[in-house]
């Protein structure tokens, strides 16, 4: 399936972790592109989905800035403030996730990459590639699929895991993390209730009312 492109937060980890960048004088992402798309998506959610390579993909892109650190050196970017590093192994997780997207918004926007910056692509890869066809399986062979009222947008459900479809594209694939959802208001009209069988296999972390909260939101939020 295709996936939709929405406006980039260009933080999956955390604005305050920074990203991670080979120019002392970096490219400064435009927020309102539309660069949130697939691989955005991997990088955010490869973590809650249980991308079982994620732990390889990351071991990777550490070496690939570790190396560049020490023969041309690193900035790191927190802010207003960038920092030249010799060494990226203080460097947290978050801001690897950063560094990573931030490469796929210059491409995707068509800015000019290095070497480095293809090789972290390149690292990326097989995950993109894994959660792609993981987020494919779980909008096809879903335990229960909630349909907007315009049947424009559908939620697909599968024991933890969720996938949103806007108009026959995906727009999202994440694991529910145990998060409060509060619906944007307080009925809605076009969720078709689930059965015993299907709620039972839906959420089992979840009570029907949660459940229901859960799904209102998806529905109602922009993605």
């Amino acid at each position: 399936m295709e996936w939709n492109n929405a406006r980039d937060s260009d933080y999956p980890g955390r604005n305050t972790d920074g990203y991670l960048t080979t120019d002392k004088d970096p490219y400064m992402l435009d927020k309102s592109q539309f660069t949130h798309g697939l691989v955005s998506h991997a990088i955010k959610h490869a973590k809650d989905t249980g991308m079982k390579d994620f732990p390889s993909v990351l071991q990777n892109v550490k070496g690939i800035y570790n190396a560049r650190a020490k023969s041309n050196g690193i900035f790191h970017v927190v802010g207003d403030t960038v920092q030249e590093l010799s060494t990226v192994n203080d460097v947290s997780e978050k801001a690897f996730r950063n560094s990573m997207d931030y490469i796929s918004d210059k491409a995707m926007n068509n800015i000019e990459i290095d070497e480095t910056e293809k090789e972290v692509l390149n690292a990326l890869k097989p995950l993109v590639d894994d959660y792609n066809k993981a987020a494919e399986l779980i909008s096809q062979d879903s335990d229960y699929t909630a349909i907007s009222k315009d049947g424009n947008k559908k939620v697909h459900i599968k024991g933890h895991l969720t996938t949103i479809e806007q108009m026959g594209k995906l727009s999202t694939f994440m694991g529910f993390t145990n998060k409060k959802y509060k619906p944007k208001q307080s009925f809605y009209a076009g969720e078709e209730t689930p059965n015993e069988t299907q709620k039972a296999k839906a959420h089992k972390l979840l009570g029907e009312s949660t459940l229901r909260q859960y799904i209102r939101t998806l529905i109602l939020e922009r993605y």
